[in-house]
């Protein structure tokens, strides 16, 4: 996950772009730990393509982090990850799925649209991020 984290074009789409060290990255994973629904491997053909992780939050939805590797973009596969994830996500129940996106991560965006996330306003981001949710039906 750190490598992918790293990795040029990640770093830019990610809420901070500067590099990971080691121990930081593990200071981090540690401290979600208790907070993180789920981290799912992405696999295609027999070889690891990326992660998607969903994090609960207080106000009952899942925040949803997805990072592909540079050789499995543009194929669809971050999209085919996102409806799995939701599909596979129903117990417990949360109140929906947000994701939190840098306005110009342009394919990202139109993964989450085209899986059914809808722009929100959202004041607390700063201008350079989008916000899209998915509410689940009741």
């Amino acid at each position: 996950m750190r490598r992918l984290r790293n990795e040029t074009t990640a770093r830019l789409f990610s809420a901070d772009d500067n590099p990971v060290g080691l121990l930081d990255h593990w200071s981090w994973w540690i401290s979600r730990r208790d907070r993180a629904e789920a981290v799912f491997i992405i696999v295609s053909s027999g070889r690891r393509a990326g992660y998607l992780r969903l994090d609960s939050r207080p106000d009952g939805f899942h925040c949803i982090s997805l990072a592909v590797e540079p050789s499995a973009r543009g194929l669809g596969i971050g999209g085919r990850a996102i409806d799995l994830a939701v599909k596979m996500r129903r117990q417990p129940m949360p109140v929906g799925w947000r994701a939190i996106i840098r306005v110009s991560n342009h394919a990202s965006v139109a993964a989450f649209a085209k899986s059914g996330f809808n722009k929100i306003d959202d004041d607390s981001l700063e201008p350079d991020f989008v916000c899209l949710e998915l509410r689940r039906l009741i």
